[in-house]
């Protein structure tokens, strides 16, 4: 979702565009990272450094209750926020926490397609897999391998 779209929600919503605010929302958009409250405002305090980590926690939970990012299960800084809300699959390594995003046309039908059914109005898809990585998954290999 674009900055100034996710703007236009909070000042909607009654809330000030300060300028950390906007170093937020621009971080975020098109961000396939996947970062944690605790990576947003790591990555942002050196070059804001009006920046707050209860400004970036406070303004997390609101796009989230916007629908414009998605929270994810914890990683090893905490939650994770996907910042692109359509329907799509997340792909998890247990291993070193990478996620993976898989774009699926058919998830998207398929998910509205059961709403439908069961007179649900939907306000966000998160659908998470967890297993191993390419990498992670060639590792354990070599070291089956070698014992």
């Amino acid at each position: 979702m674009k900055a100034e779209e996710m703007a236009r929600l909070l000042k909607d919503r009654g809330m000030r565009l300060t300028a950390p605010r906007w170093a937020i929302l621009r971080y975020l958009e098109g961000n396939d990272r996947h970062p944690s409250a605790q990576d947003v405002y790591e990555d942002l305090k050196r070059d804001h450094p009006g920046l707050s980590p209860a400004t970036v926690y406070s303004t997390l939970g609101i796009l989230e209750e916007l629908g414009c990012i998605v929270a994810l299960g914890p990683g090893t800084n905490g939650v994770r926020y996907d910042a692109d809300p359509k329907p799509h699959v997340n792909l998890v390594c247990r291993e070193c926490g990478e996620v993976l995003d898989m774009e699926e046309e058919n998830l998207a039908r398929l998910v509205e397609k059961a709403a439908e059914r069961a007179g649900f109005a939907i306000a966000q898809v998160s659908i998470q897999a967890q297993g191993l990585c390419r990498s992670c998954a060639a590792a354990l290999q070599e070291g089956v391998e070698e014992a």
